[in-house]
């Protein structure tokens, strides 16, 4: 089979177009990096926030939103007074850079006995407790700006009606990143341990700025037009505050974090009982994140990119949340380490898979102010308001029952109220989608 009809091939699968296929690699390449990443970085994470301490973890989850609020206005000042391509380019290796300063004060403190580099799992003191805070509130960050960025640039280059089939092919790039890293992680973290895994992390990160380099060769700053007020640091936030659509997409992402933190809370105390050592606890959440990257895999590459058109945004939307009620009335039944991995895998799958796709769709009808300014700060800070804000309700219910069975069932409401929300933001962003394409159509 030659080239062009292997390309011929690879688009009738997909149902793109041929001269799309190149830009979609390319971005594909992109999120791979980045994913693949972050699943070496995220078993890390959890598990040092197990060595600092889960009864800190709901104070963790509070810094990180207020690290989010200071970082948000600098982040948007910084992206006003630099093209979007450099800017991209400079937040990626500015995170680079932080990745090497880890990995030197890591090995410091595993050298001079302060962290433990493999075996049991002490909880750390002192300056390892300080370090372990930081790097969890870092990741947490990293995540957040890198994926916004990449789908603040797609939904700049991709128009509504494209992105439901571009965006399950581009999405399945960022899951085989999410088994590559995953797998790696399970391969390597024994031979060379936790710290020295954070060079993978690194090398992808820089390969990811190639990637999206490549992707926009052909791209160019729209050219501000005459009058236009120059966005500042807090644009972002006074187009949310005007725009009814955009308060939706902040109450949708405030209840899938909310949900997920319920979630991730229960994981800790699961977990934190059934492993006693740090391979073991990395073994588990790598393990989880493989099955999970495997099953998101096989539904994007066949069926996102066709089911998308087909149901529309609203379901796609309800199905994270229709999953979660289900989750919570499983672990509401039993809170085994068994139940969680089902409902985790289920409830990861269905919205790497299909909704968080459909979610990205919602910003192809905003402006491109909003797409990269109230984008950021929706997904950085609200998202992270929601982890905190869940963090204080689920240590307030624990304080009444430390019954986790109870916890699922109380949370049952707040998945329902999700589900309401999802469907009529769906409604909204189709709404808006025929406005645009009826205005193109008018003056074409």
């Amino acid at each position: 089979m030659g080239q062009t009809s292997l390309s011929q091939f690879i688009c009738r699968i997909f149902g793109i177009e041929e001269k799309q296929l190149k830009p979609a690699a390319l971005a594909s390449l992109y999120i791979f990096c980045i994913l693949a990443g972050y699943y070496v970085l995220k078993p890390l994470r959890e598990e040092i926030g197990l060595l600092v301490g889960k009864e800190h973890v709901t104070k963790l989850f509070l810094g990180t939103m207020l690290v989010m609020l200071v970082a948000n206005p600098i982040f948007s000042f910084l992206m006003n007074r630099f093209n979007r391509v450099l800017f991209i380019k400079l937040v990626y290796r500015f995170f680079a850079l932080n990745i090497l300063a880890f990995i030197a004060v890591f090995k410091y403190l595993e050298a001079t006995g302060q962290m433990p580099e493999g075996g049991e799992a002490t909880q750390v003191t002192g300056l390892a407790f300080g370090i372990g805070v930081v790097f969890f509130l870092w990741v947490s960050v990293y995540y957040l700006f890198c994926g916004s960025l990449f789908w603040a640039l797609m939904a700049d280059l991709y128009d509504s009606r494209q992105s439901k089939k571009i965006f399950g092919l581009v999405g399945a790039g960022g899951t085989l990143g999410g088994i590559a890293g995953s797998g790696l992680t399970k391969f390597l973290v024994d031979a060379i341990g936790p710290t020295n895994l954070l060079f993978v992390t690194m090398v992808l990160l820089e390969v990811a700025v190639y990637a999206m380099i490549g992707m926009t060769r052909n791209y160019s700053e729209p050219v501000r037009k005459t009058g236009e007020k120059k966005p500042n640091a807090f644009s972002g936030v006074g187009d949310i505050a005007k725009s009814p659509y955009l308060i939706g997409i902040c109450f949708y992402l405030f209840l899938y974090t909310f949900t997920s933190s319920f979630i991730y809370f229960q994981q800790q105390y699961i977990v934190d009982a059934a492993f006693s050592d740090r391979e073991s606890r990395v073994d588990y959440y790598a393990t989880i994140g493989l099955v999970v990257n495997s099953l998101t895999l096989i539904i994007q590459l066949f069926f996102t990119g066709r089911l998308l058109p087909l149901v529309g945004v609203s379901a796609g939307l309800s199905l994270v949340p229709i999953v979660t009620a289900f989750g919570f009335l499983a672990l509401g039944y039993e809170s085994s380490v068994t139940a969680l991995a089902i409902v985790d895998i289920c409830r990861r799958t269905a919205n790497y898979a299909i909704t968080r796709p459909s979610r990205e769709i919602l910003f192809t009808v905003v402006s491109r102010q909003e797409k990269y300014l109230s984008k950021s700060f929706i997904d950085t800070f609200v998202y992270r308001a929601g982890d905190a804000i869940a963090s204080g309700a689920f240590e307030g219910l624990t304080a009444f029952t430390t019954n986790l069975q109870t916890v699922s069932l109380i949370a049952m409401p707040v998945a329902l109220t999700y589900l309401v929300v999802a469907w009529l933001l769906g409604k909204a962003q189709a709404r808006k989608a025929s406005d645009q394409e009826s205005l193109s159509a008018a003056q074409s």
